[in-house]
């Protein structure tokens, strides 16, 4: 079986992460660099790799949920998931909405459908 390569160091660090760490080190000395400036790439790449890892919490969040049958589905139904069902645009089913006989119920300035009542009217204009 391979080792993996990315064994971790006493202290909880990666042991590739030191070893980038001593890459670095070195990179700077050849380069140069006074301490304060290599203090401030370090910070630099951590701050970069931080901004990565927020952007992979944001990826996750914004992932689409998929709907296997129509009680996956919540049961006030936003303009969102009507798109979704009908794979059309947001504007689409605001126009869709407008119909008269759409079960539409207004929340505010917001637009919702009950689950079975959007169904049901589906079903029905799909059997016309």
């Amino acid at each position: 079986m391979p080792e993996n390569k990315e064994k971790s160091v006493g202290t909880g660090v990666k042991k590739s992460t030191i070893q980038r760490a001593l890459r670095i080190a070195k990179w700077a000395a050849k380069q140069g660099w006074s301490d304060e400036e290599f203090w401030e790439a370090i910070e630099l790449l951590q701050s970069h790799q931080e901004d990565g890892q927020q952007t992979t919490e944001e990826k996750i969040k914004g992932l689409s949920v998929t709907y296997e049958k129509v009680n996956d589905y919540p049961i006030i139904l936003n303009v969102d998931h009507v798109a979704q069902i009908l794979a059309v645009s947001n504007s689409t089913v605001y126009e869709i909405m407008r119909h008269k006989g759409f079960p539409l119920i207004n929340i505010g300035n917001r637009k919702r459908v009950l689950r079975e009542e959007f169904f049901n009217w589906l079903k029905g204009i799909s059997a016309s």
